[in-house]
Parts: structure tokens; C-alpha cells; sequence
């Protein structure tokens, strides 16, 4: 609702503007038909309901309000709350591995990330005043429809003993002046006891309304007039253009009359303006109203010279021009596109600053980027900032841009001209390193660094290995578990010298080997294979901290497996602690009696149990105790075969109680 109504607001600035024009045009075109007036209102009718503009270099409209012009120091009210990082920095991003949401300042500034989690917000504009605007201008609304309903049935009571006077005229008592009410079909009503020339001249002055399609502008003014209520210029525009639909069919009625005719056109007027107050209050009832002004324009009425004519319907295809178009670096109401693709050439300024780039779409087309005072560029990718991106342009780097229709082109070093984009906001999604690697035949891999992952690319482009960022230990929270930081310093760098020593636990050449070869058997129904490595608390108890070590590894493209490993340490210390330690009895015994607990009756599947089983099989959960054997391990079972136990008394006889996670014991 609050994206809706700033922009709504902009479309009222937007039409301010028009309103000003069009009454300046009113007073230099006053000797002008009444009807350029009309046609003059109807540009700022276009203006509000079209939902797209054109650009234009002669346009009149000014740049709209932004998001970003819309927040007031909101950090003063909630810096104690908020971290403020950029999304170039390490602690953004480890923030962002969190699981924590940004917040943009909404100028393509800082991204806010708070310290709970974003149980708050920042107090700005945006989320503080323009709830409560939304709020009161829905309620605007709301008032405006209950009065427009309210009148049209209060009116249609008056009117339901009318009686058929001829074709589409009707007669009541309870009529004091003429109108026209209808949308569809269109009905006159009129007052009993008019003599028959006033009659003659108000069916004719009614009948031109109708002829005119006067039944619908009236209410359509009404509508945007009830959309933009908050706008006082909206409320002189709608009184004047009902005045001036009155003077147009005046004068349409008049045109042909002599002056005693005039005379008593006018003496109708009069008449037919007593008591029409209740016909004023109906927006969607045609009244007489402005009769004082109507029948001085009506005995001071000449018909317009062609001339006269001629440049008053210049005057309006030129306003129609400068107000109904936007200036081309005004963004306001145009459609904002989103393109992604690879950078393939790129334009620097004298500064050797970045100016703008060529972009291959993601569906193999050209298009030129251009950057501007406006432009906002951020990165997910390591080894490669904004600042690094504008100053140091490279091609090979795929890109996310938010962006605009420019009135410019854009000429590629082949000397080709393409459509170019106004950048709003360019988001570096990865980029081609200079290093490669070298399979065991000699071909060369190139390396591509995303947000997250590692690429390791054929030259053709086909990719062969993905190998996620590792994750872990640091910077790694699970619900209900304590992270590194919960623990003493001491510890806390121990158990992250011990995870940095211990590595990966993979081999990212011999897997890219793997690939290769599948590849060359598959060809084009080769699925990039992915590994990866994430390391993070599983569970807590007063004296240790245990870790869930997992490790992705493929078994071709299509399909993978995990390698889960269990580690524990002392949290006082940090040292490691051996899983034997933790149970009462020695391992043999343990795994005998853990086999029991889980029900395993089959005599091969508990002998190659005994056989395969390491410390490391064991994995604390908070809940749950895991026994993980790793696919291959078990002759017997095809996949990773896992025993899952709770902590009940079982298990209690087994472990050392200060070994139960919290909770359990």
C-alpha cells in the first residue's frame, strides 16, 4: 500500500504541474471555443489514468519524488539498534550468511542489518509516516465513495414518481432544476411548471451534454478527483472543468440563436438556478451551476474567428507534447527493466573510470548500459568491489542491472548501434579470474567466482564443477546452539585453528578429473557436477561443543551425496575431544549396545557395522544422537546408512551424563 501511494503522490505532483499549465493556457486561449478548454482538462485525465509516459527532450514535467527522498534521519532514531555495513564488507556479508535480510536506505547507499535479527525496522519515513498517509488517504476514499453513493440514492428517491415526457425526458415535483443522470443510458429530468421556451432551451442545453458524452467525463473527473483528494490543486481543476463543460454546451447551443434568443436562453438560466443545490451535491447528476458566469459569457458571446481556432488546437498539440511526455532523464511512471547477462566491451572516461558497457542478454543479445550520477553498484563477489568494477572495468563479468529505456544508443567497437539502458542499480554477480587450471590431457579450465561458488569452466562455456563457498565454523548460528562467538576467545580460536588445519575434505582436482571424464562420455547430457563443505554447531552441553562437519560430494551430475562427521570439543579449552571418551564403555561395547537400542537384528549388517565404525560416525544433535555410516562403507547397503537414537535412560547407561546435550539429561 505504501509503494502504491507514493505513487500515486507522484502522479498528483505530476498532475499539479499540468493544472498550472492548463490555467495559464485558459487565461492566454480565453477568446478560444470553450470546448480547447475542456480538451485542456482532458490532457491532465490522460496524464493520471495512462500508466506509461513517452520521453521527450521538450517535456515540462519535473522528476518525481523518490524512495530515497522520502527518508529523514532515520539513523538518529535507530543507531543503537542497527549495525550499518556495506555490501562490500566482511561483516555484511557474514551477516548476510546469518540468514539476516538488508535494508536499503532506499538512495542505493548502506544496507542496515540489525542485531536481532531484524525484530525492528528503521524508523523512517517510509515505515513510520507513509503507513499512517496510506492509512488517512484510503480513509479520504473511503469518505468520498460513502458521499457519491449516498447522494446518487438520495437523488434517485426524489426522482422515482417521475413521469415520460417524451423520448428520454422525464418530469417530477420533486425536481427544482434541471439535470441529466445516467451513465449508460443517459435520462433529463425536469421540473413540472416550465413554460415551454425555457423547456426548449434546457432540453437543448441537457441534450447537449449527452451529444458531448458529458455523463462520462464528469463522473471520470470525479473518480481521479477521489483518488487524488489530498491534492488541493485537483479540487480547483474538477470545479473548473464542470464550469467549463457548462460554458462548451452553452455555447454549442448558442451558436446559432440571435440575440432576442440569447436573451431568452439566458432568462432560462436564471430561472433553472433556484434551488439546485441538491443537484450540485451528486457527482454524477448534471446541474446548472456557474449561472451568473454562463450568462455573461452567453450575451457577451462572438463566434471565434478561424484563426483564433487554428492556434488554439496548436497551443493544445503542443501542451499535449510538453505535458503528457516525460523529459528523458526522468524516470517517473516509465517501466523499469531487469537485464542480466555478460559484460563484452566496456567504455572508461578520461579517468579511466567506467562510463558504460556493452551487455550480452542472457538470451544472446546486445545492449548498451549506461552509468549515471545515479548509478549504485554493489557485489556479492569476493575480489571484486564496486569501486574495483568502475575503476578497473573488465569484460567476462555477468551482471544483474536495474534499468531504464534511454533516448541514447549506444556503438559497439564493431561499429554497430544498439539500444541503450539508463543504469539504476548494477549488481555484480561473478567474473572470470585470469588464473585456469590444467586437466592431466593439457586442456584448460577457466575460473569464474560467484557470490557463493567457485565455476570451473571449459573454454566452450560449459561448466564442470561448482564448488560452494566452505561455510563454517565461524559465523554459523542453529537454533538453540551456541555459535563461536557464545564462547571464551581462547576457545574460540582453537576450534578455528583446528578446522583450518584439519582443511577441506575433498580434493577439488581430482573431482574437476572426475567431471572432465564424464563429460567427455556425456557431452551435451552432462549436468555440472557440485561440492562443497559446511561446518556448524549440532549441539551443547555446560562443559562441550559438538560440530556437524558435512561435506557434498558427487556421485555424477545428477546426483550426490553427503559425507557427515562428527566432531566435539572442549569448551573451556577448545581442545578436541575423542568420541570414545564420552561413553562409559569401551567402543566395541558401545556400538554393540547402540545396535541393540536401534534394533538391529541382522547379523551381516551389524558385522560390517563393527567393522566400519570410526568416532567420527558419531554425531550429537541437541534432540537426537546420530550413527552416520557413509555411502560404501556398509557392503551391504547401497546409500548412506544412518541410526538415529534419543536421549532416553538406553542411551543415558552408555554416555557420561555431562556429555548429554542440555535438556536431556
Amino acid at each position: 500500500m505504501n509503494e502504491l501511494f507514493l505513487k500515486i503522490i507522484n502522479m498528483s505532483v505530476s498532475a499539479s504541474w499540468l493544472v498550472l499549465a492548463v490555467l495559464l493556457l485558459r487565461l492566454v486561449l480565453k477568446k478560444a471555443p470553450k470546448w480547447i478548454n475542456v480538451l485542456l482538462w482532458g490532457i491532465i485525465a490522460v496524464r493520471l489514468i495512462c500508466p506509461f509516459t513517452i520521453e521527450s527532450p521538450v517535456s515540462l514535467i519535473p522528476d518525481a519524488i523518490g524512495n530515497g527522498e522520502l527518508v529523514s534521519e532515520w539513523m538518529d532514531d535507530y543507531i543503537d539498534d542497527i549495525d550499518i555495513h556495506h555490501p562490500d564488507s566482511i561483516y555484511y556479508d557474514a551477516a548476510i550468511g546469518a540468514g539476516r535480510e538488508p535494508i536499503s536506505d532506499g538512495e542505493g547507499g548502506y544496507y542496515v542489518v540489525t542485531k536481532h535479527d531484524q525484530l525492528g525496522e528503521p524508523a523512517t519515513v517510509e515505515n513510520t509516516v507513509m503507513p499512517i498517509l496510506s492509512a488517512v488517504w484510503i480513509a479520504g476514499i473511503t469518505v468520498l465513495v460513502l458521499y457519491t453513493a449516498i447522494s446518487y440514492w438520495h437523488l434517485r428517491r426524489r426522482i422515482d414518481t417521475a413521469v415520460l415526457y417524451r423520448d428520454n425526458i422525464f418530469q417530477s415535483e420533486n425536481v427544482s432544476s434541471p439535470f441529466v443522470l445516467g451513465i449508460v443510458k443517459p435520462k433529463i429530468y425536469l421540473p413540472f411548471k416550465m413554460d415551454g421556451q425555457d423547456t426548449e432551451h434546457v432540453v437543448a442545453h441537457e441534450q447537449a451534454h449527452i451529444q458531448r458524452k458529458d455523463h462520462w467525463w464528469k463522473p471520470l473527473g470525479f473518480l481521479l478527483l477521489t483518488i487524488h483528494w489530498f491534492n488541493p490543486l485537483m479540487w480547483l481543476a474538477y470545479v473548473l472543468l464542470c464550469r467549463d463543460i457548462e460554458l462548451a454546451c452553452d455555447e454549442k447551443v448558442i451558436q446559432e440563436l440571435d440575440n432576442q434568443q440569447r436573451a431568452n436562453y439566458t432568462q432560462a438560466l436564471v430561472t433553472c438556478s433556484v434551488n439546485r443545490r441538491m443537484i450540485a451535491a451528486c457527482p454524477l447528476a448534471f446541474g446548472e451551476i456557474g449561472v451568473k458566469e454562463r450568462v455573461k459569457s452567453v450575451m457577451n458571446y462572438k463566434k471565434p474567428v478561424f484563426w483564433i481556432t487554428m492556434v488554439a488546437i496548436i497551443a493544445i498539440l503542443i501542451a499535449a507534447v510538453c505535458l503528457l511526455t516525460n523529459s528523458a532523464d526522468n524516470h517517473f511512471l516509465k517501466i523499469k527493466r531487469e537485464i542480466s547477462g555478460t559484460i563484452i566491451e566496456t567504455n572508461t572516461d578520461d579517468g579511466h573510470e567506467l562510463v558504460s558497457f556493452v551487455l550480452q542478454t542472457d538470451d544472446n543479445k546486445e545492449v548498451g548500459i549506461l552509468l549515471t550520477d545515479e548509478t549504485y553498484c554493489f557485489s556479492f563477489v569476493e575480489g571484486m568491489d564496486s569501486e574495483t568494477f568502475k575503476s578497473n572495468p573488465q569484460v567476462e563479468v555477468l551482471v544483474s542491472v536495474e534499468c531504464y529505456r534511454s533516448h541514447k544508443s549506444l556503438l559497439t567497437d564493431e561499429g554497430n548501434q544498439i539500444t541503450a539502458y539508463d543504469a539504476e542499480q548494477i549488481i555484480i554477480d561473478g567474473y572470470k579470474t585470469d588464473d585456469t587450471v590444467t586437466l592431466q590431457d593439457g586442456t584448460n579450465v577457466d575460473i569464474w567466482y560467484y557470490s557463493r561458488t567457485t565455476a570451473y569452466t571449459l573454454q566452450n562455456g560449459v561448466e564442470l564443477l561448482s564448488v560452494q563457498n566452505t561455510i563454517g565454523p565461524d559465523n554459523v548460528y542453529v537454533a538453540g546452539v551456541e555459535s563461536l562467538d557464545d564462547i571464551d576467545e581462547v576457545a574460540k580460536n582453537n576450534i578455528i585453528e583446528f578446522f583450518h588445519n584439519r582443511g577441506l575434505l575433498y580434493d577439488t582436482q581430482a573431482e574437476l578429473e572426475k567431471a572432465y571424464a564424464n563429460y567427455l562420455k556425456m557431452e551435451n547430457e552432462f549436468d555440472s557436477y557440485m561440492i562443497g563443505q559446511e561446518i556448524s554447531p549440532s549441539a551443547s552441553t555446560d562443559s562441550v561443543i559438538y560440530f556437524l562437519t558435512t561435506v557434498f560430494l558427487p556421485i555424477d551430475g545428477s546426483h550426490g551425496y553427503e559425507q557427515r562427521i562428527g566432531t566435539m570439543f572442549d569448551k573451556a579449552t577448545g581442545e578436541p575431544i575423542d568420541n570414545k571418551e564420552l561413553f562409559t564403555c569401551p567402543q566395541d561395547e558401545a556400538i554393540e549396545k547402540i545396535m541393540d537400542i536401534a534394533g538391529v537384528n541382522d547379523t551381516v549388517l551389524r558385522s560390517e557395522m563393527k567393522a566400519a565404525f570410526v568416532p567420527e560416525n558419531v554425531i550429537f544433535f541437541q534432540d537426537n544422537l546420530e550413527i552416520c555410516f557413509q555411502q560404501g562403507t556398509l557392503p551391504s547397503q547401497e546409500h548412506t546408512y544412518m541410526i538415529g537414537l534419543d536421549y532416553d535412560d538406553r542411551l543415558g547407561e552408555i554416555l557420561y551424563e555431562w556429555a548429554i546435550p542440555r535438556g536431556n539429561n
